[in-house]
């Protein structure tokens, strides 16, 4: 067998497509794109912002395996450094064990192309892997705020794997208080985190501007692990039409702007996790120091009034965490996890936390699924 690791063009759409046709015959739901272009961050000349894929080919012509690459700029204790995030990868040995070895030349082919890497809600199966070859794991949590409980209750899949959720969600039915139950407890979550932040305004803007520069200015000291956040990036990350299809809320108190928050609320059907829920996500947000819980109220109020019912979050960030405890978020720590390559993790530093970092779902795949 001779296998190539090559970057997907077009002449290559068939074999993929044909890839993807053997997985689902095998009973595999994974699967990789059948464009070699992304719709999504199509690399540009002279553009650090940008997602390339690329193929395991054997003898040039059946392709086995790929993966996803997504470079970006970001500040590492304030110093620039690019990195990049990973999707995949996917190879036929999910499937078939002969080619059980392919995901490995993968991973080794993607240290060698960009060695700062990083994996932000991987597979158990992938983690394992990159465990072994000396990845550094960090555990970041899932923060999710019920509006409609008895819906919640009713359509979701995934409380049995929260054991928060699990308890509550079976007392709650055993008293007979599903509707008011979520309520009461979520009081309480803002209560012992300190109550909730100063009423804002928000402004519902089509594309970011000079505004969103001063945020950055004002923020990009603050964080150990930060991606660029300026405006220019911010408008590729989140293209004016186009998924992922997120709002710009910018937040204002006394006539100045105090930072922003990106969000979607999509109707779910048959979701995994969240059957036929309407589920409202904070996808991204930036704020001034200290006003992150007065950005997360104006968004969760916001994503409350288009109907969603539920809210839900990732976000690695303390200080975020403890924003959206004070908005009455349950937090299950250790909900996905972080994992960064040896050249990353050194960079990063033996005593780093996640929460010493602000990744957001942009920082990885995007707002998949939601």
């Amino acid at each position: 067998m001779s296998l190539r690791i090559i970057e997907y063009e077009e002449q290559h759409e068939e074999l993929v497509r044909a890839f993807n046709a053997r997985m689902a015959d095998a009973g595999s739901s994974w699967k990789f794109y059948d464009r070699a272009r992304p719709t999504w961050l199509e690399p540009k000349e002279d553009e650090a912002l940008h997602r390339k894929f690329f193929i395991a080919i054997e003898d040039g012509q059946t392709v086995r395996g790929a993966y996803c690459l997504k470079s970006q700029d970001f500040l590492l204790s304030g110093r620039s450094l690019n990195a990049a995030s990973i999707q995949g990868p996917v190879s036929e040995g999910l499937v078939d064990p002969r080619y059980g070895a392919i995901a490995l030349h993968l991973i080794r082919d993607m240290q060698a192309r960009e060695p700062v890497l990083f994996a932000w809600g991987a597979s158990e199966r992938l983690l394992g892997v990159l465990s072994r070859l000396k990845w550094k794991s960090y555990a970041t949590p899932l923060c999710l705020r019920v509006v409609n409980a008895s819906r919640f209750l009713k359509e979701n899949r995934f409380v049995a794997s929260v054991p928060r959720l699990h308890r509550v969600s079976r007392l709650l039915r055993a008293v007979r208080l599903e509707s008011v139950g979520f309520s009461i407890i979520q009081a309480a979550a803002k209560i012992t985190a300190g109550g909730p932040s100063p009423i804002a305004r928000v402004i519902v803007e089509p594309r970011f501007g000079p505004w969103a520069d001063d945020v950055w200015e004002a923020v990009k000291g603050a964080y150990r692990f930060v991606a660029v956040r300026d405006s220019s990036t911010m408008n590729r990350l989140l293209p004016e039409t186009g998924w992922p299809e997120a709002e710009i809320l910018r937040i204002e108190r006394d006539g100045a702007t105090i930072g922003w928050a990106a969000v979607r609320c999509a109707e779910l059907r048959d979701d995994p996790r969240f059957g036929d829920l309407r589920v409202g996500s904070v996808v991204d947000a930036l704020a001034v120091p200290g006003s992150e819980g007065s950005i997360l109220r104006a968004a969760t109020s916001y994503l409350e009034r288009q109907k969603a019912e539920v809210i839900v979050a990732n976000f690695s960030s303390g200080v975020w965490v403890d924003g959206f405890r004070r908005c009455g978020f349950l937090v299950s720590q250790s909900r996905r996890t972080l994992i960064a390559s040896p050249a990353l993790a050194a960079q990063i530093g033996e005593d780093a936390e996640s929460a010493d970092m602000h990744l957001t779902p942009l920082d990885g795949d995007g707002p998949l699924g939601l």
